[in-house]
């Protein structure tokens, strides 16, 4: 996973952006038939963007039935049915946290910025390793959003209609 940001100071003015997380799609990259990057882009008014490793206390820890910010970035599959949706897929002995959807939870580096001024915008790009479809699905997409520390949670985007083999 990479992270990527633009920090404003001196004396240049820094962006009014709202402190919940704003998200667009950017790319998704495919690597042969079974890895891909997905790029997309962020802003945050008060920077709070990312974990630190040891944030594992409540509200980060991890307890798969009762609490979902141990993971700051969310990646739902989604394939088309037979009538043209896009569903998210349910496997059977999935996770309860999840509802039994593939999911691809991430935790985000911290990449809040020293000084006063906050304001971050930049590239997120996560590593989709294989497989990252289910055989059998023909076409697929993600709905991605995140979470910044404050638990503000992001708009929800979705990727283009991706093909896969």
């Amino acid at each position: 996973m990479m992270v990527s940001g633009i920090i404003f100071s001196g004396c240049i003015k820094a962006p009014n952006y709202s402190d919940i997380p704003a998200i667009t799609f950017n790319n998704f990259i495919k690597y042969g038939t079974d890895s891909a990057a997905l790029i997309f882009n962020f802003k945050d008014g008060d920077g709070d963007i990312g974990l630190n490793p040891g944030d594992t206390l409540a509200p980060y820890d991890f307890r798969k039935d009762k609490n979902k910010y141990y993971y700051d970035c969310f990646l739902e599959y989604l394939y088309k049915t037979s009538d043209g949706s896009f569903k998210p897929f349910y496997q059977a002995g999935g996770d309860s946290l999840f509802n039994d959807t593939i999911y691809f939870p991430y935790r985000l580096p911290n990449i809040t910025p020293a000084g006063k001024v906050k304001v971050l915008s930049g590239k997120i790009q996560v590593m989709l390793h294989a497989p990252y479809y289910y055989p059998g699905h023909n076409e697929i997409e993600f709905r991605v959003y995140i979470y910044d520390r404050a638990l503000h949670q992001s708009n929800v985007i979705y990727t283009p209609i991706i093909p896969v083999p």
